[in-house]
């Protein structure tokens, strides 16, 4: 396996030179868009195969609106023929909304000749914008929070009788009822509402994927949405998810 990893980088070392040795410069653009999940900047990446006639190339980027980038030029290093490598930083606007955006980056090369080059390239990326987690969880909890009183108060009016405007005769705590069984008996809605929080705060935590909110709860309103949907959840239905 070690000889193949070495043959191929041979090979790819070789498409280098040959390419470098029609005098044809190339330079590519990554961007790392998940940056921005967790930063408001986000790492580009630049890279340009030198071919041994190039004796300049040099980048200036045009980013468009809510985003800026850092430096707005650079130089690829053409003291020696191959691939070099150098970063820029693209940093978003804090106003900027979820969207498809581009940067058009700019390149001019100088030959020993003196023969001018120059080539632009498109870089298109999509902006999606999260919400903090902290807010994501407190959005999510209040959605949470009013989604278990709809569900408590519509299985009221469906399986409670009205209460007796007059007290039972005999009525009270059973005997032999332990203080634990006796407290919920007597605070039943608050202790099954702490309990739901808690599930639900779990439920919550379960849906974070890398570091972040999930897709649907990215804003505010899906956060709020999330949280709706889990309070209609049973506390047994949260315990479910929270296994699966």
């Amino acid at each position: 396996m070690l000889w193949k990893a070495i043959g191929r980088s041979g090979l790819l070392w070789a498409a280098v030179c040959s390419a470098a040795a029609q005098g044809v410069p190339s330079v590519s653009f990554s961007l790392h868009t998940k940056d921005f999940d967790s930063s408001d900047s986000a790492q580009l990446l630049i890279t340009g195969n030198i071919p041994a006639n190039i004796s300049k190339i040099h980048i200036e980027f045009l980013p468009g609106a809510k985003f800026s980038v850092q430096p707005a030029a650079v130089d690829l290093d053409t003291s020696s023929t191959g691939t070099k490598i150098v970063t820029a930083v693209v940093t978003r606007d804090k106003n900027a909304l979820s969207g498809d955006y581009f940067l058009i980056a700019h390149a001019t090369a100088m030959t020993d000749k003196s023969t001018l080059i120059s080539f632009d390239q498109q870089i298109n990326f999509t902006y999606t914008k999260r919400l903090a987690i902290w807010n994501y969880l407190m959005l999510g909890l209040a959605g949470f929070v009013l989604g278990y009183l709809v569900r408590i108060f519509t299985t009221v009016l469906k399986a409670v009788p009205a209460p007796s405007p007059a007290p039972v005769p005999g009525g009270g705590a059973a005997v032999g009822d332990g203080p634990i069984t006796r407290f919920v008996k007597a605070h039943y809605y608050p202790v099954d509402l702490t309990v739901s929080i808690l599930l639900g705060l779990a439920a919550l935590l379960y849906l974070i994927r890398d570091g972040h909110p999930p897709d649907s709860a990215s804003a505010w309103y899906g956060a709020l949405l999330t949280g709706l949907g889990l309070g209609f959840l049973t506390n047994n239905d949260l315990m479910a998810r929270i296994r699966s």
